[in-house]
């Protein structure tokens, strides 16, 4: 086997773990919700992310490489890309008890991420990646058209998930266009740590004030009994249970899946990596009906749709010359055409 090829079955085999670590990610939050408030699973996440792979690098014993020049960029990306959808993820998962909901809303990282790419790197997709984000688009709003029936919510609380692939994609980008030549290990690092020093003094402050308890959703009187019986059953969830999931979530969820998702980022660009939004819904729908969360047939016929967008866009991308694009003049470029998300 070349190293070509070597590298190239690599991603893949990193790309199709961190889509199985980050859709098994809502049914982890859902199992915390019972013990912790959203913003303390928020923080456990970042802050054992952070400390796992601090001792990664602290094996190392290499030099840190990210200077004071990178702050500012660092609190911005540790804002919209961490803080902020740790946040709302399981604040809504809390909302309708549903883990596989609150995953499909990752599908809209790939269209946002080819609006925000534009304006900020000034690479256009090519058509035929264009169409493939098109028809998993396409096929991701028919799943949530579904969930949203399902679940009777309101549409500010989808505005309110919607924020989150948004925030994804322009993180995802600007981590691209700003951190060039950052390896992937301390850059995670860094985003944990700040990301960890901004949700802990958030956690102490609305600590036992049950930030989502407050249920804004709109639903009806079946819906309302359908989530009575699902918080019954989550209260039954055993303590340990609950304490192994955020601890999942921090190590392998947080730490690992950033640490893959960065690294894929940086070494093929935001389409590739990004395509993980495809999947992850397909795995987070999946756990949900291990735990008793329906999956309607129009849910099951549109993810023949997704995985047919993820082979059409992903046919190909590995291949340097869409990896890689070059500029009018010559100088190599990142190719930025869709994307990211997590």
């Amino acid at each position: 086997m070349s190293c070509r090829t070597a590298t190239c079955a690599m991603h893949y085999l990193l790309f199709l773990l961190l889509c199985m670590v980050w859709g098994t990610n809502f049914i982890l939050m859902k199992k915390a919700m019972p013990f912790f408030d959203p913003v303390d699973v928020a923080v456990y996440r970042v802050a054992g992310g952070f400390l796992a792979l601090l001792a990664v690098w602290a094996m190392r014993r290499e030099r840190w490489p990210i200077g004071r020049e990178y702050v500012l960029p660092l609190l911005f990306v540790s804002l919209i890309g961490y803080a902020w959808p740790f946040v709302v993820q399981p604040t809504l998962i809390q909302m309708i008890q549903g883990s596989g909901f609150v995953g499909i809303m990752v599908c809209f990282v790939p269209l946002l991420t080819i609006v925000v790419s534009i304006p900020l790197l000034g690479i256009y997709p090519k058509p035929r990646q264009l169409l493939g984000v098109i028809i998993g688009l396409a096929c991701s709003a028919v799943i949530l058209q579904s969930g949203k029936s399902q679940h009777s919510v309101s549409w500010w609380v989808i505005l309110l998930a919607a924020s989150v692939p948004l925030f994804y994609a322009i993180c995802n980008t600007y981590i691209k266009r700003r951190f060039v030549g950052v390896k992937a290990l301390p850059l995670t690092i860094a985003a944990l740590a700040f990301s960890t020093a901004i949700l802990s003094p958030l956690a102490i402050i609305t600590n036992g004030t049950g930030l989502a308890e407050a249920d804004p959703v709109e639903v009806s009187a079946t819906s309302q009994s359908v989530a009575a019986s699902e918080v019954a059953a989550a209260t039954e969830t055993p303590a340990w249970l609950a304490i192994g999931a955020v601890v999942a979530l921090g190590v392998i969820g947080t730490g690992l899946g950033i640490l893959i998702f960065t690294k894929l980022l940086q070494e093929q660009g935001p389409l590739f990596a990004g395509m993980v939004t495809y999947l992850i819904p397909v795995i987070a729908l999946t756990w949900g009906a291990v735990d008793g969360e329906k999956i309607e047939t129009v849910q099951l016929v549109a993810f023949a749709g997704v995985l047919f967008s993820v082979g059409l866009v992903q046919f190909g991308a590995i291949d340097s010359s869409e990896a890689d694009g070059l500029k009018a003049d010559g100088r190599e470029t990142p190719l930025v055409t869709s994307e990211t998300a997590g």
